[in-house]
């Protein structure tokens, strides 16, 4: 097709999407053979600077209530067939803020394949209607959209997108937001003519729960995002960092990425037990403190600072709760892959971070206690989901239960080096997502 003939609408609902759409260089990608737009509600000054600079063009959704809508009953039904029959076939289903509920007797009268059928005919009919809105069809027509491009598949706004662009001949295509997803919601409620994800054994996990989609459809390359961390050169000098945070140039980066404040709100007096010690046995670490984007109380990771070994990091991201906007900016993009390439290790509580250090080959040491010491159940729970689990057997992340266990490693940190570990069971990283992706959609 030559360009004039296709055009592709990148879907921002939460502004995350935009590490995977336009700082992966897909965008850029894509301008090359067709014409790109970003379709959004959102209205923060420093997103529309961003798709600017790019030279995208915006279709701006008229007002954020066009992607309010609930889920109906019976999707609400089928879920709870779905996940009954996940639990009677030893699937384990991950809740993000509360814990899974175990199998019950109740799941042999629902999870059966009888009901299940009946339920996913009855709801895809209920989904199709609920979910086709006339205002966002009127932009898709008027803009000549030809495809759509989504990160995720389960929340009510990307569904009300692709219904619709669906029902108007779009193509749709669906990059896997995070390879925690398919243990929240493993069931793609429409059809889309390509879903990527991350791993070959994830692709046939989502194979086998959407027998409805041509399992043609569902590929494995990797993560759009993470191709520039391959073999990654620094952009800027460790002197300039070493500057910019007033810290010893020659002493060991520890990266410390914070829990979202919802988990635990005290995270910073963790990171201060650990500074602490390792002062007290001489191992000269600096200990960076990167504070979740959703965090707004930065003040209380400046009152634990220790100057040159207790750090906290400039806050690169935008965030604005109202919105519920979160967007990484081009120079947080640059210092965080810096500081990763910089850093010896990282320091966090279970959570995807773990993958980018390493694909980087740097080796992690989960949190799963508190700053007294005592085990955080949720620190654990996540440690231990069904996501994060195949994770456990690697020399590389390290799960420690006392501030004295992250003194151990930390006096022999390079001997934990993963480096010659396969990650294929987790992510494809050979480098070669985005160009797997690029010339999936570019030949339909």
């Amino acid at each position: 097709m030559t360009k004039k003939k296709r055009h592709f609408g990148l879907f921002v609902y939460l502004g995350i999407e935009l590490r995977n759409f336009v700082f992966s260089g897909l965008s850029e990608r894509l301008s090359e053979f067709a014409d790109v737009s970003i379709i959004s509600h959102q209205q923060a000054d420093v997103f529309q600077e961003l798709v600017a600079s790019k030279n995208l063009n915006l279709i701006k959704i008229p007002y954020r209530n066009v992607l309010d809508n609930y889920r109906g009953k019976i999707e609400g039904y089928f879920l709870s067939v779905r996940r009954a029959r996940l639990r009677l076939k030893g699937r384990v289903v991950f809740n993000l803020w509360h814990n899974t509920i175990p199998k019950r007797v109740k799941d042999y009268f629902i999870g059966n394949s009888v009901v299940y059928m009946l339920y996913q005919i009855v709801s895809t009919f209920e989904i199709r209607k609920r979910y086709y809105n006339e205002i966002l069809a009127d932009l898709i027509l008027q803009n000549k959209i030809t495809d759509i491009i989504l990160q995720s598949y389960f929340s009510i706004e990307n569904m009300t997108i692709a219904i619709t662009a669906q029902k108007l001949g779009c193509r749709i295509w669906v990059v896997n937001w995070s390879w925690k997803d398919l243990y929240i919601n493993e069931y793609i409620p429409f059809n889309p003519d390509g879903f990527f994800t991350w791993s070959e054994s994830l692709k046939e996990l989502y194979q086998s729960s959407n027998k409805h989609i041509n399992a043609a459809r569902i590929k494995a390359i990797g993560n759009i995002s993470y191709d520039r961390m391959i073999n990654y050169q620094p952009s800027r000098d460790r002197s300039y960092y070493a500057t910019k945070y007033s810290f010893d140039i020659g002493k060991p980066l520890l990266l410390y990425t914070m829990v979202h404040p919802r988990i635990f709100p005290d995270e910073q007096l963790i990171a201060l037990r650990i500074a602490q010690s390792l002062e007290d046995q001489d191992l000269n670490f600096v200990i960076l403190m990167k504070p979740n984007p959703m965090d707004t109380n930065w003040e209380r990771f400046k009152s634990v600072e220790r100057h040159g070994t207790l750090v906290t990091l400039e806050n690169l991201w935008f965030y604005d709760k109202a919105s519920d906007f979160n967007m990484i900016t081009d120079e947080g993009q640059t210092e965080w892959l810096d500081l990763i390439y910089y850093s010896v290790a990282n320091i966090s509580v279970a959570s995807t971070v773990t993958i980018e250090y390493l694909v980087m080959n740097k080796p992690v040491i989960n949190i799963l206690f508190e700053n007294d010491n005592k085990q955080h159940p949720e620190f654990v729970r996540l440690f231990n989901s069904p996501f994060y689990g195949i994770l456990h057997n690697r020399k590389d992340v390290i799960g420690c239960y006392t501030v004295t266990d992250v003194i151990d490693v930390l006096k022999d940190v390079h001997s934990f080096s993963g480096k010659n570990e396969s990650l294929d069971d987790i992510i494809i990283s050979n480098g070669q997502s985005l160009e797997r992706f690029v010339n999936q959609v570019k030949e339909a």
